[in-house]
């Protein structure tokens, strides 16, 4: 792992910075409250630059806390913004992970519903636009809709594990996955004959 870039200088704001922290881990509360609006221009330069800019805004929290949760491992055996950039660039690396596997799962399953509404011979840009609007059309559900498909498709839950989660019957559960994708499969029918496509705008990439 190279130099944290955008790390303070040594001998200026990096000394501040550690003395900083070396407070921090003695219990100062004043240091502790102070220490991540100090890290946050550095931890947002960081995921920058390991994370797309898509992800990067959101992942910039989730970086800082690790940090703070990590604060009590650090030992003293490197600089610190070389310590907290590794954390950081860990961290960026399970989040990518996880965006990756999320996109996948998300894939697979507005394909598996494009596939129902798939017209015969359909080649490789019609099965694209099908899957994006699928993707569309998932963002117009409700919330708890969306949640049930992030927990079957997304997680692949079982339905007895959805059921635990959310407090509600197994069976009716079947039934609110088969409605959601019928209700999906509408929408693809309405698109493709043209009585949504007024309504229709951009299809986000990640709903």
């Amino acid at each position: 792992m190279g130099e944290a870039r955008g790390k303070p200088r040594a001998g200026g704001s990096e000394a501040a910075l550690e003395s900083l922290v070396r407070r921090a881990q003695a219990g100062d509360r004043a240091a502790r409250e102070n220490l991540c609006p100090h890290l946050e221009p550095l931890v947002r330069g960081w995921v920058r630059i390991l994370l797309p800019a898509s992800e990067a805004d959101d992942a910039v929290q989730e970086v800082l806390l690790t940090i703070w949760g990590l604060l009590p491992r650090f030992k003293w055996e490197s600089r610190f913004t070389t310590w907290a950039y590794t954390v950081a660039a860990r961290k960026c690396r399970r989040i990518r992970r996880n965006e990756m596997r999320r996109r996948a799962m998300l894939t697979r399953f507005a394909e598996a519903v494009a596939s129902d509404s798939q017209p015969p011979g359909a080649d490789g840009a019609e099965k694209v636009e099908l899957r994006d609007e699928v993707w569309f059309g998932i963002s117009q559900l409700s919330i708890e809709d969306r949640r049930l498909l992030a927990l079957k498709y997304f997680l692949d839950n079982e339905y007895h594990e959805i059921a635990e989660t959310l407090k509600t019957p197994k069976s009716a559960l079947r039934e609110r996955c088969r409605r959601v994708r019928q209700r999906l499969r509408k929408y693809l029918e309405e698109q493709r004959n043209g009585d949504g496509a007024a309504n229709r705008g951009p299809a986000p990439p990640d709903a």
